[in-house]
């Protein structure tokens, strides 16, 4: 009775499918999923929930999946109807009348399988609906979940190009890479001059293998040198040799060979003005070699006198070679002036220095010197202001030639005190004072006189009564005592008091 519900409401369903949607606005049919990554054999709960959909009377519901990704593992509905079923991979519901089914519906289980194709993939819900008014439009919202491969199972690394080794997930295929750790090479072929050679490297991680050209050598096999010209005097030759690896060939030259000269031939004969000139021949090319033979030296005279010197100008002297007649001068120095006696042209003073001349008897050149100054004459000295006890004075004198005034600081002369007198006594209480006089200003010092001491009959009464007091006192211990001790304190006391 139950599956031929199922089918009735699945023909419906499906009927409801085929034709057009009329009165209901489009609802929205989530599939909500726990968790968004996923890896083989994990389950996921998918929550199918309704929203913006008007009260329904019979819906289906269709997992959609990649069923290379998932399998589905059990389905049930979360409200309840008049019928429900889930059939393993579709679901229905009916009512009794309209129902709102807003809300999370149904749920069902997928379950991740061993061998997924990892990567982004999509889960929805298809939702075919009717109510009373028609078919209703149900628009399923598709989510995302990544499959991924937690515990990656890799290969060996592999070669995979110069830079860099790889190995791949056997699961997943992922790949990662690694830079080589290559070794320092090993010369596969060696350079000549002729080729270049190969260094083969080798990483010992992958066991890869790359490739370093080694540049040609320098490093030729020559033979021995074989002459291509035969040098001569004139021109150079050449030579050869050539490498048996590669067939180099190297070009040299050969210096040429010395010429065979004759003898020296003098064609212009030197003077003491100018060089002279010889050749040679080579006797082989006649390649003609000239040099140049140097000056003779001059061969002067003796110094002959130009112009006699004077001792205002410089004379002069000259000699000549006797062979080619070049004259040569020099200079004389100038000779001393004549100077006749000093004369004097300026009296010196005592204020301004005086002048003396001499002249040379020759050219007449005046020369002159400085007189020194003359001493002042000064008169005595004479007081221009007396001292005084406290202050300077001062004395002059005067030259009777200039009239230069010379001045000197005479000293203060001091106090001239007379005998100091009291002019206050000293009493007990007060110092005294004693006052001296000068006799040249009247200036006056005072002496301090010490207080007298005070003496015996001035005693004060009141250190009697002190002391009256201090016997009275006596008196009453010695009294006490002898209550205490009895008539020997009396006889002592009696004694002490007879002696004083």
């Amino acid at each position: 009775m139950k599956k031929s519900l199922f089918l009735i409401v699945c023909l419906a369903l499906i009927f409801a499918m085929s034709i057009t949607a009329f009165a209901a606005e489009d609802a929205k049919v989530t599939s909500k999923v726990e968790v968004q990554t996923l890896t083989f054999g994990d389950e996921i709960t998918v929550t199918v929930r309704m929203s913006d959909c008007a009260p329904l009377l019979s819906m289906g519901l269709e997992p959609i999946y990649d069923a290379n990704v998932f399998e589905l593992v059990s389905g049930e509905w979360l409200i309840t109807g008049l019928m429900s079923d889930f059939n393993g991979t579709q679901a229905v519901i009916a009512f009794l009348q309209e129902q709102d089914v807003n809300g999370e519906i149904f749920k069902y289980v997928l379950k991740v399988k061993a061998n997924a194709i990892l990567g982004d993939t999509t889960i929805q819900t298809k939702a075919p609906a009717q109510n009373e008014a028609g078919d209703v439009v149900c628009t399923p919202i598709p989510t995302v979940v990544t499959v991924v491969c937690v515990n990656h199972n890799f290969g060996a690394w592999t070669f995979s190009n110069n830079d860099v080794h790889e190995k791949a997930c056997l699961i997943c295929g992922l790949k990662e890479t690694e830079a080589h750790t290559w070794d320092n090479g090993t010369v596969t072929k060696a350079a000549t001059c002729k080729e270049a050679g190969t260094r083969t490297y080798t990483c010992s991680v992958c066991g890869g293998t790359k490739t370093e050209t080694i540049a040609k050598t320098e490093d030729h096999t020559f033979g021995e040198w074989q002459q291509t010209k035969a040098p001569t005097c004139s021109e150079k030759g050449s030579k050869t040799r050539t490498c048996s690896t590669c067939g180099k060939v190297e070009t040299a030259e050969v210096g040429k060979l010395s010429h065979t000269f004759g003898a020296w031939q003098q064609t212009k004969a030197p003077t003491c003005s100018d060089e002279g000139s010889q050749t040679r021949k080579c006797s082989v090319c006649g390649y003609v070699d000239t040099e140049e033979i140097a000056r003779l030296h001059h061969n002067f005279g003796a110094w002959k006198q130009v112009q006699a010197a004077t001792c205002n100008a410089e004379g002069s002297e000259s000699s000549t070679c006797s062979i080619c007649g070049t004259t040569e001068y020099r200079s004389i120095p100038k000779t001393s002036h004549v100077y006749g006696a000093w004369k004097q042209t300026k009296a010196p003073t005592c204020s301004e220095v005086g002048i003396k001349t001499r002249i040379c008897s020759i050219c007449g050149n005046a020369e002159t010197e400085e007189i020194a100054k003359g001493n002042h004459a000064y008169g005595n000295w004479e007081q221009t202001k007396a001292p005084t006890c406290t202050a300077a004075g001062e004395e002059s004198q005067v030259c009777s030639i200039c009239g230069n005034v010379q001045t000197s600081v005479l000293p203060a002369l001091g106090h001239k005190y007379g005998e100091a007198v009291v002019t206050k006594e000293a009493t007990e209480t007060e110092d005294g004072v004693k006052t001296a006089t000068c006799s040249v200003c009247g200036d006056k010092k005072e002496e301090v006189i010490p207080k007298k001491a005070p003496s015996a009959i001035d005693k004060d009464p009141q250190d009697g009564a002190e002391e009256s007091s201090d016997n009275r006192i006596v008196w009453i211990v010695v009294a006490i005592a002898a209550v205490v001790l009895g008539g020997t304190v009396i006889v002592i006391a009696i004694v002490i008091k007879k002696r004083r």
